[in-house]
C-alpha cells in the first residue's frame, strides 16, 4: 500500500511528499526504490537518483537500465559503460541503451564492440537493438558490418515479418524502465498496433502521443490504421479532431482519409476530401491521392465519372490508378475493361495482373473464349520471359539432340517439349517436399542432354 501511495505522489509532481513516506517506510523493497528513482530522473534530479540508487539493498536490471539511461542523459558516457561491466545481470535492453548512447556520443566504433560483446554473452538481439547497430554502422562508416548486420537481420525474420509483438514489447519496456519515448518510438509503436489490429492500444498510445505534442506524426498511423481495418468513421472523427485542434496535415494524412472512405463505402465524403485537397494551396493532389479516389468512385458503380477524372488528371496515370479502375469489375462494361487493359498493358506489357484482372472480368460476363485467349496470352509471356532470362545466363540448346530435319528455331522449339525433363520439373513445383519417382523410358530416353538436365535439376 505504501508503495503505491508513493507512486501516486511521483505520478503528480509532488516528490516531497513521496520521499517523506519512502523515509517513512520501514521495510523498503525494490519497487520501493525503484519507483522514488524513476521520479527523481523523471524531474531531472540525477544526484538525488544516483545516492538512492548505490544505497540499494538489491537491484533489479530496471533500475541498472534506467542509470545507464540517464547518464547518457547527462553526457556521463563513461560512468554508464562502467555500470554494464558491473552489472550482475544485462539483459536486452541493458546492452541496447548503451549501444544506443555510444552512438549517440560520437562514439559509434565502441557500440559496435558492445555489440559483439553482447552476442559473446549469447543474448539475443531485438528490433531495437538491430535498428540501434544499424545506425551504428552508418556513422561507423562500417559498410562491412552493416552487410553483415543486415544479413542477420533478413535472416531473423525482422526485415520480412517486422516482429510487431516484438516492437510493442520493446515500446512496452521503455515505458516500464521510465524511459520517455521519442516520435520515432511513438510511430513505430502505432504502426505496429494497427498491423496487429490492436485499435485500443493503438487509440491508448496516440492519446499519449497528442499530450506529448507529437500531432501530425500521432495522427497520421492511426488514421491509415483505421483506413485499413474498414474503421472509416473513427479515421473521419480523427480527421475532425486535428481540425479542431489546427494541427497541420499532410498528403499521408488525406491518403488514409481517402483510402478509409474507400473500404468503408463513403462515396460523398471521399468526394468532399478530394475536393478539399485540389483547392489546398499547401498539399499537392499525388498520384495516391487520384488512385484512392478512382477506386471510390468504381466501388460505387461510378465507372464514367472514374474515367473521366483519369483523363482529366494533370500527372500520367500509374499502374495503380489503371488498377483501381479495372478492378471494379462488378460494374464494369467490357468496352471501359479493354480500354483500360490497353493502358495497363502499354505501362508494363508483362504484368500479370492485368492478366488475371481481365481475365475475370471475361469470366464475370460468361465470355469464356477471352478467358482463354487472355490466360494463353498470359502463359506466352511468361514464357518469353523465362526464355530471354535463360538466354542472358548463357543457356544455349544443344541442337545436335533434335532429330529431326528441321531449320535451327524450330529445333529450339522441339527440344524445349522433351516430356521426361517437363514431367520432373512439374512434379518439383506440384508435390513440394515429396519423394518424387522417375520411371527409366528407354524408347525415349537415352540422349545425353536428359542426363545433363537431370544432374543439374539434383
Amino acid at each position: 500500500m505504501r508503495n503505491l501511495m508513493i507512486k501516486v505522489c511521483v505520478d503528480c509532481g509532488d516528490m516531497e511528499m513521496g520521499l517523506k513516506l519512502f523515509e517513512e517506510m520501514t521495510q523498503r523493497n525494490v519497487i520501493s526504490y525503484t519507483t522514488m528513482i524513476n521520479g527523481f530522473l523523471k524531474f531531472g534530479k540525477v544526484e538525488e537518483a544516483e545516492s538512492l540508487f548505490w544505497e540499494m539493498p538489491q537491484r533489479d536490471v530496471a533500475a541498472w537500465n534506467a542509470m545507464i539511461y540517464w547518464y547518457f542523459e547527462n553526457g556521463r558516457v563513461e560512468e554508464a559503460v562502467k555500470l554494464i561491466e558491473v552489472m550482475p545481470y544485462r539483459n536486452v535492453i541493458s546492452w541496447t541503451s548503451v549501444i544506443s548512447g555510444l552512438d549517440q556520443h560520437g562514439r559509434s566504433d565502441e557500440a559496435l564492440l558492445i555489440f559483439k560483446k553482447m552476442l559473446d554473452f549469447f543474448v539475443e538481439p531485438n528490433f531495437s537493438t538491430f535498428a540501434s547497430v544499424i545506425i551504428a554502422c552508418a556513422n561507423a562508416r562500417d559498410l562491412g558490418v552493416g552487410s553483415e548486420i543486415h544479413a542477420c537481420v533478413v535472416k531473423l525474420g525482422y526485415g520480412l515479418n517486422y516482429k510487431h509483438e516484438e516492437a510493442l514489447k520493446v515500446f512496452g519496456d521503455m515505458v516500464r524502465i521510465g524511459l520517455l519515448p521519442n516520435q520515432f518510438s511513438f510511430t513505430s509503436a502505432l504502426n505496429s498496433s494497427c498491423e496487429m489490429e490492436y485499435i485500443d492500444l493503438c487509440r491508448e498510445i496516440h492519446g499519449v502521443a497528442v499530450k506529448l505534442g507529437l500531432n501530425t506524426d500521432a495522427f497520421n498511423p492511426i488514421i491509415v490504421g483505421c483506413a485499413q481495418h474498414g474503421c472509416g468513421n473513427r479515421a473521419l472523427t480523427l480527421f475532425v479532431q486535428m481540425v479542431r485542434s489546427r494541427v497541420d496535415m499532410d498528403d499521408i494524412t488525406f491518403t488514409g482519409l481517402l483510402a478509409a472512405c474507400s473500404h468503408s463505402g463513403m462515396l460523398d465524403k471521399g468526394r468532399r476530401l478530394f475536393q478539399r485537397i485540389s483547392q489546398s494551396s499547401s498539399i499537392e493532389v499525388t498520384l495516391e491521392h487520384y488512385s484512392c479516389m478512382v477506386d471510390i468512385l468504381c466501388r460505387s458503380g461510378k465507372l464514367n465519372e472514374a474515367e473521366d477524372l483519369v483523363k482529366s488528371m494533370p500527372i500520367r496515370p500509374n499502374l495503380s490508378i489503371w488498377s483501381s479502375l479495372l478492378s471494379g469489375k462488378k460494374h464494369l462494361n467490357l468496352e471501359l475493361a479493354e480500354r483500360t487493359s490497353e493502358n495497363f498493358f502499354h505501362l508494363d506489357p508483362n504484368c500479370s495482373a492485368a492478366y488475371v484482372l481481365l481475365s475475370n472480368i471475361y469470366a464475370f460476363s460468361g465470355r469464356w473464349s477471352d478467358v482463354a485467349r487472355i490466360r494463353g496470352n498470359m502463359k506466352e509471356e511468361e514464357l518469353e520471359w523465362l526464355t530471354e532470362k535463360l538466354k542472358e545466363y548463357g543457356y544455349v540448346p544443344d541442337q545436335r539432340y533434335a532429330l529431326h530435319d528441321s531449320e535451327d528455331e524450330q529445333k529450339e522449339v522441339l527440344l524445349s517439349y522433351h516430356s521426361e525433363r517437363l514431367a520432373i520439373c512439374f512434379a518439383l513445383i506440384t508435390t513440394h517436399g515429396n519423394a518424387k519417382t522417375v520411371m527409366k523410358n528407354k524408347r525415349v530416353w537415352g540422349l545425353p542432354f536428359c542426363h545433363q538436365a537431370h544432374s543439374k535439376i539434383c
